[in-house]
């Protein structure tokens, strides 16, 4: 059987399914992989590199992406992390937004 399930990256599903579904194979589908550009290209790949060569657990914040990469803190919080594109390729590379409370502060890495 195949079941396609859509869910928010944030909302844990992809992790439980094999408690839900055991034996299940939990895969992305994506019919056709867009390919970042500007900014969001940009922080991908610094976000990237900064999980590949930091320290296990570490998290990197908001703030010293946007001081590091040179992007505006505005677009970085309006365009960049709103993109879907961005948010997707994030995830595919397991790193989600994390907050305290009610806001999101920085990346981390799961799994």
């Amino acid at each position: 059987m195949d079941a396609y399930v859509i869910a928010s990256v944030r909302s844990g599903i992809r992790k439980a399914l094999p408690t839900i579904f055991p034996g299940c194979r939990v895969v992305d589908w994506k019919p056709m992989p867009d390919e970042l550009k500007g900014e969001a290209a940009h922080a991908f790949k610094h976000i990237t590199a900064w999980f590949d060569f930091g320290e296990p657990g570490e998290r990197l914040k908001f703030t010293k992406l946007v001081k590091d990469t040179g992007i505006e803190k505005h677009t970085f919080r309006t365009r960049v992390r709103r993109d879907d594109d961005f948010v997707e390729a994030l995830a595919a590379e397991g790193i989600i937004e994390h907050g305290d409370g009610k806001y999101m502060t920085c990346f981390r890495r799961v799994g």
